[in-house]
């Protein structure tokens, strides 16, 4: 790294009314601006102060899979705010993963886990464990491609129905009560930016931790329906009579 290098950060929003930060003095200070900013006033608003000051922006923005990079040189190439760029119906994945506003953000959230947790991962599993002399080359430190994608797909395999309850119960801690807890950790419900306002207003909603309750039939049914899956996925053989035993599947469920 450089070590003339100097990083100073700031918890402010970046547009209008954040000339304080973002003044001609500052903007006109430096060599280059580089962009990475997550809307597109934002952005637009980087794009005016840089042709204000006549500096250089480089504007960058990723969209799930997708990315793109945007060089402007004031008066001599096409601004920013000159593009009309067709309005993407995708949602930011930052939004999805930490801070969902609406019920499509849950919506979407919920689709990708139940596609990454059941179909992705066992598809990818068995084309990895569908090559030839896949054990040798693994066990002779071969690298094999997306090997580490299926690390606890493989490390968690469910043997029993007892192993799927268990893993359920395991990923609703995960989903709905330890994320929770980790985000409110690193942006507490009370943090403020440096200017004293709040980092949870509007549209983002500090997220409410929840712990498991054997007696909420929606968390109840969250595990069992869960387990279920796991048990097809791991070609698990359970009885219906297994399955319908509320009092056995709790009891297993209390000692995860």
């Amino acid at each position: 790294m450089n070590k003339e290098l100097n990083i100073q950060s700031y918890t402010l929003k970046v547009g209008v009314g954040s000339n304080d930060l973002c003044s001609d003095a500052f903007i006109g200070s430096q060599a280059i601006i580089v962009n990475a900013l997550d809307n597109i006033e934002a952005r637009r608003y980087m794009d005016s102060r840089c042709i204000t000051n006549k500096k250089p922006l480089v504007e960058s923005g990723t969209m799930g899979s997708k990315g793109h990079t945007f060089v402007v040189v004031p008066y001599k190439s096409e601004s920013y705010s000159n593009q009309n760029d067709p309005i993407d119906k995708d949602v930011p994945y930052c939004n999805v993963k930490s801070f969902p506003a609406n019920i499509e953000h849950c919506t979407i959230w919920a689709r990708e886990k139940f596609e990454s947790t059941f179909s992705m991962k066992p598809s990818l599993y068995n084309s990895i464990m569908s090559q030839e002399n896949i054990w040798n080359r693994i066990n002779n430190g071969e690298t094999i491609d997306d090997l580490p994608k299926i690390y606890k797909f493989m490390k968690r395999k469910c043997t029993n129905w007892n192993d799927c309850l268990n893993s359920a119960r395991e990923k609703f801690d995960k989903y709905f009560s330890n994320k929770a807890r980790d985000l409110l950790h690193k942006f507490p419900a009370d943090m403020v930016d440096d200017k004293g306002i709040l980092y949870w207003k509007l549209p983002k909603r500090a997220p409410t931790p929840i712990d498991f309750d054997i007696n909420n039939n929606l968390h109840y049914d969250f595990v069992l329906s869960c387990a279920k899956i796991l048990a097809k996925i791991y070609a698990v053989s359970v009885k219906h009579e297994q399955i319908n035993d509320v009092d056995a599947n709790k009891n297993i469920i209390l000692q995860t």
